[in-house]
């Protein structure tokens, strides 16, 4: 067996095909500050309490934005966050909307892709705020660069995606099988990158 996206414990599967999630949420996180490197109010959103991949990213997204900590004082939380929409990307949009408009956030970052999943409502939703977010005074920042979301990109509706690369995941994955098949030893870990996605290099940054 082998695992792929998420890793499963080495007893269960021989080999594990993508990217380290700490790793993942610590790029998004960043890229944030080198967009932001004054800091700001910022608001993480993700899945579930329970889900171990993305309080990984989380972490990550953290650190990547404070350095390790070593320009924390800068950054500030916004009350009630991180946020859980728990896999209703309906609640994931309301919530978006909620503390941007609300509580005034500069910072929107997702763990996945959240409200950006439903395109027709997330376009209806965000287009109010794309002024903010064309000056730069609102930033949205989300995990994964599917087509819709890099369509975000260029109509100025987000900021930055950072995505991992499925169909190496997937290839990759038919290759270890075919390997495992064949009696071969394989890679505990093969690593299978990421994809950095601005609005300026949104027609290259997924080749």
């Amino acid at each position: 067996m082998i695992a792929f996206d998420s890793p499963l414990n080495p007893q269960i599967a021989q080999a594990y095909i993508g990217i380290n999630n700490y790793l993942l949420g610590k790029a998004l996180g960043m890229q944030i500050r080198k967009i932001a490197p004054k800091g700001g109010l910022y608001c993480i959103q993700t899945e579930r309490p329970d889900s171990p991949n993305h309080n990984d990213r989380v972490r990550g997204i953290i650190d990547g934005m404070t350095n390790n900590a070593l320009n924390r004082e800068i950054w500030q939380n916004a009350f009630g966050c991180p946020l859980k929409h728990f896999g209703d990307y309906d609640r994931a949009l309301r919530q978006m909307v909620r503390t941007i408009d609300v509580f005034k956030v500069n910072i929107f970052i997702s763990t996945g892709g959240g409200g950006q999943f439903l395109p027709t409502k997330y376009r209806k939703a965000i287009t109010p705020f794309k002024a903010v977010i064309k000056s730069g005074e609102l930033i949205i920042a989300n995990i994964d660069t599917t087509l819709a979301q890099l369509a975000f990109l260029t109509e100025g509706l987000a900021t930055l995606n950072v995505g991992q690369r499925p169909y190496e995941m997937g290839k990759r994955s038919a290759m270890v099988l075919k390997m495992l098949t064949d009696g071969q030893e394989v890679p505990k870990i093969i690593n299978t990158g990421l994809t950095y996605c601005l609005p300026q290099t949104v027609n290259t940054c997924t080749q």
